[in-house]
């Protein structure tokens, strides 16, 4: 597997229990049953239960145009599918695991940031690359290329193992090789500022 995807250790799939979510990995199956894991489209379930390698969720977030995979579909599917989870805090909000957090230290990143005003309207559309340097509960900080620091929030699900290639920023043209991940994010303006707390100029 390749070195950008991380795998939830066993000791991690034992404890996982209801509401955590799971990363799937949907992809067509050829004839002896294998697929090319860089076809596959990834998906997030929330888990309503386990019986032994028997699991069953709902798919919740990045749905696939496919039977069985659309939003709000039951999936059944088994441990050694899972190539991510998120836990959640009392109050709902995610939990970045020690374990993911410790794999994506190093990572390359390219982020793509839609910042919205107060009443919803887009304002302005980023594009930010760079390296993870911290993950954790006060969020995921990057050290951008460009110089200086951005922290994205701490939540693991819109981080997706990018296909090797090269990925070219819209606004600079800048060509950005091989980034181990991509993610996406929509940032509301907080009240009394021009751009979200963090955010670069």
């Amino acid at each position: 597997m390749p070195e950008r995807f991380w795998a939830p250790p066993p000791d991690m799939l034992v404890r996982v229990e209801p509401p955590a979510w799971v990363k799937l990995r949907a992809m067509e199956v050829d004839e002896d049953g294998g697929g090319q894991i860089w076809e596959g489209e990834p998906i997030w379930v929330a888990l309503l239960n386990k019986q032994g390698q028997s699991w069953r969720g709902q798919v919740k977030e990045w749905a696939v145009d496919a039977d069985g995979l659309r939003l709000g579909d039951f999936v059944d599917f088994g441990p050694e599918e899972v190539f991510g989870i998120c836990t959640f805090e009392p109050d709902g909000m995610p939990r970045i695991d020690s374990d993911w957090a410790a794999f994506m230290i190093g990572k390359s990143i390219l982020a793509g940031i839609t910042i919205l005003n107060r009443s919803g309207e887009l304002t302005e559309r980023r594009q930010l690359h760079g390296q993870i340097h911290v993950a954790g509960r006060e969020g995921i900080r990057v050290h951008l290329a460009s110089g200086g620091t951005y922290t994205l929030p701490p939540d693991p699900r819109p981080f997706y193992e990018a296909p090797p290639g090269e990925y070219r920023l819209k606004a600079t043209g800048e060509l950005v090789v091989d980034p181990d991940f991509t993610c996406t994010w929509t940032l509301t303006m907080p009240p009394g500022r021009r751009k979200p707390t963090g955010l670069p100029e």
